[in-house]
């Protein structure tokens, strides 16, 4: 017979027990038999039937293999976990995760995002985003209020768009009419805006810092879509065209190559007109109206259209303006109309004190050197009748009255001058001319003295 040993007078195990170690058990399936189990065997039940009507859950358990148990409702704590996957759905009230989230998709309004990244975020909404989205492509029906978007390559929005900053590493496209390449804008890499059509239109900075709108057609300005005459355009070839009026407020007019240079060597240019023509630079002002007549005009301060200006013009060929019938059809002129209060009025025709002949010539029947009718010379003192039978043709030729004295040297003047004196002392022709009598006679010059006659 075996016999009775109390529990309390065997001796303790201490640190010596294993998972082999032997444990009384009492078998209470039929007759109870006292039997025995190892310690490994009824740690397994324990743990099997841990939280369940049996055993109640354990405080605290440290576990390294898997859990594989179909429910554990009250975990407070599984320490740091190398893997863990989960067929079913998840929920509790905040996760904080690590470097990598893999979902098929995340379900939700995002109202309390702080940052996404990945290939793709789809979203029905995100109302109050203020984080960074970092992905290849972003599709979502509305977002608002966002303060940093990071896109790698799309940004696809069927709804409304609320960023202060879009970063991207390449292109940012918004699509007005998807499938549609004219209905896409885009901002370049290189800070570039182009705007939808099939051209290369684009605003952009060029290489000397300054901004170009960029087209491979004309750039067209209009004021009114619908009607081609407000356009105003900036042709391929660089010329502007402008359907109405050109207002400048500026102080000068540049026009053609290094005028500004030029321009800016000048005391007060208003217009400046440069060319690099070999032959000649015109300046052309058309009526297109034969009835009417094309003049430049220069006004004093208070000049108007019938006071206070000179005007060269050209008339039409069928002009005729009793106002102005000193000239007719075809006919150029000059004229100059002073202020009604009477000052000046002068015509002035003079040449400076520069240059070697400084003469005013009259040409008439052409414009070569043989047309030259008649010159006020400048060496010689005299107006010179050029052509051969030339003649002065008047109703009356007034010689002024001088003493004779006073009459200059006859081989100044040369043969053929003619004069009128007062105080002639003979009135023989051919006599010389002797002041200090009261004679008034018609005297002339044989280039070496005056003679009465």
């Amino acid at each position: 017979m075996t016999q009775s040993i109390k529990i309390t007078a065997l001796n303790p195990i201490g640190a010596n027990i294993a998972y082999t170690t032997l444990v009384p058990v009492v078998n209470m399936s039929g007759t109870p038999e006292t039997q025995k189990a190892n310690l490994q065997i009824v740690g397994n039940l324990i743990l099997n039937g841990a939280g369940g009507s049996y055993f109640p859950a354990a405080a605290q358990s440290i576990l390294s293999q898997s859990v594989t148990n179909a429910a554990q409702p009250n975990i407070t704590s599984v320490g740091t976990l190398t893997g863990l996957s989960v067929t079913g759905n998840i929920s509790g009230a905040n996760a904080n995760l690590g470097n990598l989230v893999v979902a098929n998709f995340f379900s939700g309004d995002g109202g309390f995002l702080s940052n996404v990244y990945g290939n793709s975020a789809v979203a029905n909404y995100l109302p109050n985003y203020t984080g960074n989205i970092g992905a290849n492509n972003i599709t979502s029906t509305g977002l608002s209020t966002l303060t940093g978007v990071n896109v790698l390559n799309d940004l696809d929005v069927a709804g409304n768009l609320g960023v202060e900053t879009i970063q991207s590493v390449t292109n940012v496209h918004i699509v007005t009419d998807a499938g549609n390449v004219n209905g896409t804008w885009t901002f370049g890499a290189g800070g570039a805006l182009y705007w939808p059509g099939p051209y290369q239109w684009a605003i952009e900075p060029n290489f000397t810092n300054e901004f170009e709108i960029h087209s491979e057609s004309n750039v067209v300005i209009s004021t009114d879509t619908a009607n081609a005459n407000s356009h105003f355009t900036f042709d391929t070839a660089g010329i502007f065209r402008a359907p109405s009026n050109v207002v400048l407020s500026g102080t000068t007019l540049f026009v053609g190559p290094n005028a500004e240079a030029a321009g800016n060597t000048l005391t007060a240019p208003t217009i400046v007109i440069s060319s690099t023509s070999n032959t000649y630079t015109q300046s052309v002002l058309i009526n297109q109206d034969n009835n009417g007549s094309s003049d430049w005009i220069a006004q004093g301060a208070d000049g108007t259209d019938t006071e206070g200006y000179s005007d060269f013009g050209f008339n039409g060929n069928t002009f005729a303006d009793a106002n102005y019938s000193l000239t007719g059809a075809g006919d150029g002129y000059f004229f100059v109309e002073t202020y009604t209060s009477g000052t000046g009025g002068n015509l002035i025709i003079a040449t400076g004190t520069n240059g070697s002949t400084r003469d005013i010539i009259f040409g008439t029947g052409g414009f070569t050197a043989n047309a030259e009718f008649a010159r006020m010379s400048d060496a010689n003192n005299a107006f010179e009748l050029a052509r051969a039978n030339a003649a002065i043709v008047a109703t009356v030729v007034k010689t002024t009255a001088v003493i004779v004295s006073a009459l200059p040297l006859a081989a100044t003047v040369g043969a053929g001058a003619r004069a009128f004196v007062t105080d002639a002392d003979s009135t023989t022709f051919n006599a010389p001319a002797v002041g200090g009598a009261g004679n008034s006679m018609p005297v002339f010059s044989n280039g070496t003295g005056w003679f009465i006659g």
